[in-house]
């Protein structure tokens, strides 16, 4: 027993031994927290002088200092001046980030180019049951969101971001709102449910109400992503060049032209001729007519509205 207590002795002498040779590292508590106050995977942290191992290759930590400077961790002071603030009100928190933490805007995410909150709706019920709607006045089917809870949700959140709500029954959502909106602050979103909102809430707090299509969804979350997506984009530094937004299609009043890359040949169809030819005058042409015809055709009323503007004559309310 003796010489079992002896071994087990220096087996913990070792042990610790070990450990005092373990560079401890900091720990910061925020470290594998998202924007969101989600938790991100934590990624390997390497103490400053740990030695190479045996198939890091002599110059693996130059490959790894290049990478570093390939993707270099935005400058906080720099952003100051582009950061866009979201807010989504609504019963459904969980669906956000959901699409807009992936590409373009999911990158830009975790750049810091743009920040995103949820704010829930029922927490700000006043009753046990913690209800946010009732019947609707008049009889019908459904139910209406009432607007005292509607209301203390936004005044929660209140600043001097513009608050829009998303519904069928608002204007149309188009490029140059969008364009205005990615140009502020950020905004603030009200999500709908059930038969909608109680109508006194928007002459109260003066919410902008919008539509992003003539179809009835299940909830407003997906506008809301809709909405955000096409605000994040128009971020300075989003997109990869800064031309790509201009020649898109509504940015000018007409639809896109069609695009075409290889093969020059497939299944019998070829790229048309003037797209090859280097002759930049002729495809701007080309584009620009290409542009003209399918407005006429697929959205009369924007070729109706790009040639009132054309033309001088006045816009019609909703036109803008």
């Amino acid at each position: 027993m003796r010489g079992l207590e002896r071994h087990g002795i220096e087996a913990v002498a070792a042990f610790d031994r070990f450990f005092d040779r373990v560079p401890i590292l900091p720990f910061d508590r925020h470290a594998n927290i998202g924007l969101c106050g989600n938790p991100v995977p934590a990624r390997a942290v390497r103490s400053p002088d740990r030695r190479p191992c045996p198939g890091d290759g002599p110059d693996a930590g130059d490959q790894q200092r290049s990478r570093l400077r390939r993707h270099p961790r935005p400058d906080h002071r720099e952003l100051d001046a582009v950061t866009f603030r979201a807010t989504i009100l609504t019963l459904y928190p969980e669906m956000f980030p959901g699409p807009l933490g992936h590409s373009l805007a999911g990158r830009a995410l975790r750049e810091e180019r743009w920040a995103l909150e949820t704010v829930q709706i029922r927490d700000f019920a006043t009753d046990k049951h913690r209800s946010v709607d009732d019947t609707p006045a008049g009889g019908g089917a459904g139910m209406v969101l009432r607007a005292d809870v509607l209301a203390a949700a936004v005044d929660s959140v209140a600043d001097d971001r513009p608050v829009l709500a998303m519904t069928p029954r608002g204007r149309p959502l188009t490029q140059p709102r969008v364009r205005e909106l990615a140009a502020g602050p950020g905004v603030t979103v009200l999500c709908g449910r059930f038969e909608g909102f109680d109508e006194r809430l928007f002459d109260a707090r003066g919410i902008e109400q919008v539509s992003i299509g003539d179809y009835i969804l299940s909830g407003g979350e997906m506008g809301a992503l809709v909405l955000l997506d096409a605000c994040v984009r128009l971020l300075p530094g989003v997109m990869g060049a800064a031309s790509s937004g201009v020649e898109e299609s509504f940015e000018s009043g007409l639809l896109e032209y069609p695009q075409y890359t290889r093969p020059a040949e497939w299944e019998g169809r070829t790229i048309p001729e003037v797209l090859r030819s280097g002759d930049h005058a002729k495809i701007a042409k080309w584009r620009h007519a290409r542009a003209c015809e399918d407005t006429r055709s697929r959205r009369p009323d924007l070729w109706e509205r790009h040639e009132g503007v054309r033309v001088g004559r006045p816009l019609a309310r909703g036109d803008d």
